[in-house]
């Protein structure tokens, strides 16, 4: 990679399809086969930042998770000129996918043939970009969707055992959320994109057939940009928030006595929705990032592009994990402007507020699911209250660890020592 020569925001960015060429079994949910289906296309979106001296690769894969051997083999795949740039691999979290992380058999099994067919591509991506930097600026938009409800439902529920009030899965619009969308434009001189990148909080679930390859909502945003800046290749970037807890609002229907009985026993519940009614949503939230991008504002640069990173040992956040595993944090600022923070986890929507605390007044893009997923991110209200992100995921994910009090204080360390450090 050449020296850009001065401190002007550089940028280069493409695509790549990463759609399975052969049936793989998907990621998401326990027992899936392989595929019969290919509602859309996957894809793997790249942009390469350089302000002369420091340089970061950002990438969007549509996959369920990253996982280390697909990080390591396109990190070993990189031309050397790239190898000290800060990359930030992030995986959309579409749950129909192939698995490309090991360890979780239950929520998916890892393809190794897909692994190998995909990493030279993605890898081949980024170093295409090494030799095509042209000066950029930046445009901002952000907007409200209200497109999504918040999973955990805590409340009474009676069961042939007796009444218990405890945590399920179940819409509850007053739990935290995170419905602001939020985009970056990278433009040319001419004012026309070269890249999009957005933001959003939402678990990409809603698609009504398991059997299916798509790239779920984001892929319909994707095609939507596209449309709208009249480039049919534009590279558009989904970095997906902290959407632990956070999914599309679709209630199961009531369909007969049997359903009534549950819904009136132990409340309401999630489905995935119909085929219409999940496009009628994706075409929605859609047309909200569309409006984000058309009202995007520019963004000075101040010249600078900084990373740090942080890696809070398992142990510190839950008894009996496995010394081995950690959680990652990234933080990534483009001049003053702009902040992504990046977690190696599922976390649920309340680490926005507390990544908010630690960077009072910054403009920030939180993002989740990036490298090596451990499993889910909760807090400390959430531990007395259990549920699937405290404790249902343990055995599916094989995470040995227990939750201890004090994780948000744990993570509000780490990231106070990223502030300090940069």
């Amino acid at each position: 990679m050449h020296d850009n020569g001065d401190q002007r925001l550089h940028v280069a960015a493409d695509t790549v399809t990463i759609t399975p060429p052969t049936p793989y079994p998907l990621a998401g949910y326990g027992a899936r086969t392989a595929f019969t289906e290919i509602h859309d296309e996957l894809e793997a979106n790249a942009v390469l930042l350089s302000d002369g001296s420091s340089a970061i690769v950002m990438l969007s894969a549509d996959l369920l998770y990253i996982g280390d051997e697909l990080r390591q083999a396109v990190a070993a795949g990189l031309h050397p000129s790239l190898r000290n740039a800060t990359i930030l691999f992030a995986a959309t979290h579409t749950h129909f996918a192939p698995m490309t992380q090991t360890g979780m058999p239950e929520v998916g099994i890892a393809s190794a043939g897909y692994v190998q067919y995909v990493a030279p591509l993605i890898a081949g991506l980024v170093n295409s970009l090494a030799e095509r930097l042209e000066p950029a600026g930046l445009r901002y938009g952000e907007i409200t969707a209200d497109h999504s409800t918040n999973r955990r439902l805590v409340r009474w529920r009676l069961w042939s055992r007796g009444i218990t009030k405890e945590c399920g899965m179940g819409p509850n619009p007053a739990g935290p959320r995170d419905e602001n969308v939020r985009l970056l434009r990278l433009t040319r001189a001419d004012g026309r994109d070269r890249a999009v990148v957005w933001n959003y909080t939402c678990h990409p679930t809603g698609f009504p057939n398991h059997d299916c390859v798509t790239a779920e909502y984001p892929g319909v945003v994707r095609e939507s940009l596209r449309q709208a800046c009249s480039a049919r290749d534009l590279p558009v970037l989904c970095l997906q928030g902290y959407c632990g807890d956070v999914r599309p609002p679709f209630v199961a229907p009531v369909k007969g006595f049997v359903s009534l009985a549950r819904r009136i026993c132990v409340g309401p519940g999630l489905s995935h929705g119909t085929t219409e009614q999940w496009a009628n949503w994706a075409k929605s939230l859609a047309a909200k990032v569309c409006a984000a991008h058309s009202s995007a504002t520019t963004l000075p640069f101040n010249g600078r592009l900084a990373s740090a990173s942080a890696v809070v040992p398992m142990k510190e956040l839950a008894t009996g994990a496995d010394p081995g595993t950690g959680l990652g944090i990234t933080s990534i600022s483009l001049g003053d402007e702009l902040r992504l923070v990046a977690l190696d986890a599922e976390p649920v929507a309340a680490y926005r507020e507390i990544v908010e605390g630690v960077f009072p007044g910054e403009r920030l893009m939180t993002v989740g699911y990036t490298n090596r997923v451990f499993g889910y991110l909760p807090v400390d209200s959430m531990l007395p209250q259990g549920g699937y992100e405290v404790a249902g995921f343990r055995t599916p994910f094989r995470f040995s660890g227990t939750f201890r009090p004090g994780i948000d204080e744990t993570v509000r360390g780490a990231l106070l020592r990223i502030k300090q450090s940069g």
